[in-house]
Order: C-alpha cells, then structure tokens, then sequence
C-alpha cells in the first residue's frame, strides 16, 4: 500500500477535478508562507520549504516529473534564503537583517 494514499484521497471536486488532502495541505502552506512574508517573518521560509517538499510529492506521484524536479530547486532556495536571513552579513559584517 502507498504510505501516501491517505493524502492522496479527494474529499472534494472543484470544477469537476478533484482535490486531494495533500493539494490542499501544499496550498496553505504556501498561502501562509506568502503572508508570514508580507509581515517579514522568519518562518515563511520553512514554510516555503515544506510546501514545496509537499508539491513534490503530488508532481511525483502524478508522473510530473520536471514539475517535481522544480520544486526541488525551490526547496534548494528557499534552505539558502532561510541560511541567509539567519546567518548571512553585509561586507561590513553586519546582519543582513
């Protein structure tokens, strides 16, 4: 058995095509993530990962393989922006932030 079945299960169909649990997890997320950006907020870039690494695995499971292979690249960026923002310094050593 799939471990992902579970979130794979439409509860819903929207314009006649369903919508599964984990579309609808990725999709807060990322909705989340937008507005923790808006307030500049640490946590947006977890959040940005985590979406992605959820959009992954539905691109995954439905066979798009260049669309799950993007979101890697997107959960790639989003680590460096997270590093950054943590860690990062200007050329006068200061924080970026």
């Amino acid at each position: 058995m799939n471990a992902l079945a579970p979130l794979l299960a439409a509860p819903f169909s929207l314009l006649g095509a369903p919508v599964t649990w984990l579309e609808m997890i990725a999709f807060v997320l990322a909705l989340w993530m937008v507005f923790a950006n808006m307030r500049v907020q640490l946590i947006a870039w977890p959040l940005a990962i985590a979406s992605s690494l959820a959009y992954m695995l539905l691109f995954a499971n439905s066979k798009l393989y260049g669309e799950a292979g993007l979101q890697v690249l997107f959960v790639l960026v989003a680590a460096w922006g997270w590093w950054q923002w943590k860690f990062g310094r200007q050329l006068d050593g200061s924080a970026l932030q």
